[in-house]
Parts: structure tokens; sequence; C-alpha cells
């Protein structure tokens, strides 16, 4: 997609100011959002100096898993979210988000997140935000979208006031799936929509997706 690709190549042009840590830590929350179809508020926290012990991403909800699936061997990230949105909206008790490996691809979540892991400075100290700068500050979304506005550009000019932010990747995997012709049900699953919300999303008719 050119949005991560944007991201990639300005992370790509930071390795000379930035430190590995950074970049690595980054590459993998950016590889996580778009695999993951995740909201922000799931993995980061809601300010740089504290974070929320259960609805906050920490190392203690990750673990590697692998298998074979399909008869072919795959290695897997799962990623418990404790306080997701359908949890505060009283329809589930906790879910399990799995990140599988997308080989030959930039980014690929499990080789971004193991790649992290290998660099990261500050351990894995199972109670602590996963994703974290190496200043031990924690990660925020308003972090975040600024990064993705200076890779991606300003769409401040394009009509209906268009912007890129986290929020981006969820959008961007249901209109990748409707384009391919997925079935609808499974769109809505990999989203976890609870409503029909995400079809606001897809840029094909419905005769597309079907």
């Amino acid at each position: 997609p050119a949005m991560m690709t944007s991201m990639f190549l300005h992370l790509h042009s930071l390795k000379d100011t930035w430190n590995l840590h950074d970049l690595r830590m980054l590459w993998a929350l950016l590889s996580a959002l778009w695999a993951g179809s995740f909201r922000s508020s799931e993995l980061l926290s809601p300010s740089e100096s504290g974070f929320l012990q259960e609805e906050t991403f920490c190392w203690k909800r990750l673990r590697e898993r692998g298998g074979l699936v399909k008869g072919k061997w795959t290695n897997w990230f799962e990623i418990k979210l404790i306080r997701p949105k359908e949890f505060r909206e009283g329809r589930a008790n906790g879910i399990n988000v799995e990140l599988f490996e997308v080989p030959q691809s930039r980014w690929c979540p499990v080789t971004a997140m193991r790649a992290y892991m290998k660099d990261n400075i500050l351990g894995e100290d199972e109670n602590s935000p996963v994703f974290r700068w190496r200043s031990g500050y924690c990660v925020t979304n308003k972090a975040v979208n600024s990064f993705i506005r200076e890779a991606c550009g300003d769409l401040s000019e394009y009509p209906g006031d268009c912007y890129l932010a986290t929020h981006s990747f969820r959008a961007g995997i249901a209109s990748i799936l409707g384009a391919m012709g997925v079935e609808e049900a499974k769109i809505q699953s990999v989203g976890r929509w609870q409503s029909d919300a995400w079809i606001r999303y897809a840029k094909e008719g419905i005769s597309v997706r079907k």
C-alpha cells in the first residue's frame, strides 16, 4: 500500500538521525496497526508519561506462536486486548488478535516486531507498555499522527477535508479487502466492527465486494 511505502521510505531517510530503538519500535507499531486493523487506543498510551494497565498494550500480552496453517509452517504474534472497544460496549470479554507473517513484505508484522525486540534497549518488563521511545516516554496517538503527516504529506488541499492518521489503517484494510472481493462478513470480522459502519470505508461497490 502506498501509505506504508511512504512511511517506510521516510523512516529510512531518518536512519542517520534517529536511534535504532526508535526506528525499529515505530516500524513495528505501524506494521501492527496495519496488519491487525487496530484502533490506536488499543495499543498506545493516552499520554507520554502515563498509561492504563488494562487498556495500553503491555509486554505480558504479547506471545509469539508457530504452527501449521493449511499444511505450511507459519509464525505469528498474538496480542491480547483486555479492554477493546467491544468490551467497553459490553460485547466481549477481551480478545486475541493474531498478526501473521507476510513473506517478502517490508511491512511484515512478525519481522518488524522481532527486529524491534532485538534492538529494544528498555527491556520487556511484563507490566510496561510495548511501544515506548528510547527516552522511556510512551508513544501517543498524537505523535504517530504527526509522523504519518510528515511521511505522507498534507492532504488539506484535497476536497472533503481529507487527512491521513492512525485510523487510516482500518479504513485501508476495509477498502483493500472490498476491492479484492472478500465477503462482507469476513471484512467485518477483520476490523471487529459490530455494525455495517465499515462500509463507509470501502471504496468498491457491493457488486465488486460480493
